[in-house]
């Protein structure tokens, strides 16, 4: 086998810092708009619409995530909300084991995934936008960019100050959408998203009377998160494998407790979803407002930076995820 010399290596990066700039990256997927990785000093803004749900039982996103490992991408439960993982649960398991900040940061990029959020837009017209100009395509955001977008539901007003309104209440309503500026800025050699927001001072926006099509006819258009975001990839079974292989090494033989355990847990029958009362789902409401009206408050707080992930310029510290989840059992 002949090695690739030098000058084709070139060639060949030279090549791929191209597509990355153009299409970001490897896209396969021609419905999915990705952001191109900025190089230094570099910046970009897009413009769009947060599409609607696609039925009535559905939320304008879908959460979902991934592991990478030797080449291979494992979708995570954890992250689309269907049950454990057994890697990231082996993850968290080690991370009790030790108070080291690289040891912890070395587990939590080898065993935990990220979480991404996976969303309908409709881009506006303006030049910046290029090629997708005017066209409804769905793109996977960070938790930085999601949670600037999720507060806006929890706003009831515009707020205090004139010249500084707030985008409030249902912003996914195709009849009064708000444009988001998507702020895209390179910080420590990645893409960074803080400066993104609603543009609420240029009021709310018909889409569906300015394209003169009607709510079924835009729902047509915009396409199944869950199977954009490839949810019914998940493969518990083989990330037990994987985590059981990582865990006692390779070649390692499930003991017959292990293999037991695993039939038992697809054996368990599952419960038919109970409808919540009314009354339920409002207090379920008030009690979400007031965390995050909690949240708000501790972001005034002073922090110290956050660690830049590779893919999106932000991540969830190791300390945050182990809260959340001990505080959901």
């Amino acid at each position: 086998m002949t090695d690739i010399d030098e000058a084709r290596k070139k060639a060949i990066e030279k090549m791929r810092k191209r597509q990355e700039k153009k299409y970001g990256g490897s896209q396969s997927d021609p419905t999915e708009f990705r952001v191109p990785r900025l190089d230094k000093n570099e910046s970009n803004t897009y413009y769009f619409h947060i599409l609607p749900p696609k039925t009535e039982d559905d939320l304008w996103f879908v959460r979902h995530g991934s592991h990478f490992l030797e080449k291979r991408v494992h979708h995570c439960p954890r992250a689309a909300n269907l049950g454990d993982c057994p890697l990231c649960a082996l993850g968290f398991n080690l991370l009790e084991e030790t108070d080291d900040k690289k040891e912890r940061s070395d587990i939590s990029k080898k065993y935990l995934s990220r979480f991404r959020y996976a969303m309908n837009v409709k881009f506006t017209d303006d030049k910046v936008n290029g090629e997708w100009a005017g066209k409804i395509a769905w793109l996977s955001v960070s938790p930085t960019v999601y949670d600037i977008i999720d507060a806006a539901q929890y706003r009831d007003n515009e707020g205090d100050d004139p010249n500084e309104p707030q985008a409030h209440g249902d912003f996914w309503n195709p009849e009064l959408s708000y444009i988001f500026q998507l702020k895209v800025t390179e910080k420590g050699g990645w893409n960074n998203y803080d400066q993104s927001k609603f543009l609420a001072s240029k009021g709310r926006v018909d889409i569906l009377k300015g394209d003169k099509i009607s709510l079924e006819e835009l729902e047509a258009k915009m396409f199944s998160l869950p199977e954009k975001a490839k949810l019914e990839s998940v493969d518990k079974d083989t990330l037990e494998d994987i985590a059981l292989s990582m865990k006692h090494g390779p070649g390692y033989v499930k003991t017959e407790s292990e293999s037991s355990e695993k039939e038992e847990k697809k054996e368990e029958p599952k419960e038919e979803p109970k409808e919540e009362p009314k009354a339920e789902k409002e207090e379920k409401k008030e009690e979400k407002k007031a965390e995050k009206a909690e949240k708000e408050e501790k972001k005034e707080e002073p922090k110290e930076e956050k660690e830049e992930s590779s893919d999106s310029g932000d991540t969830e510290s190791v300390d945050d995820i182990i809260a959340k989840i001990k505080s959901k059992q």
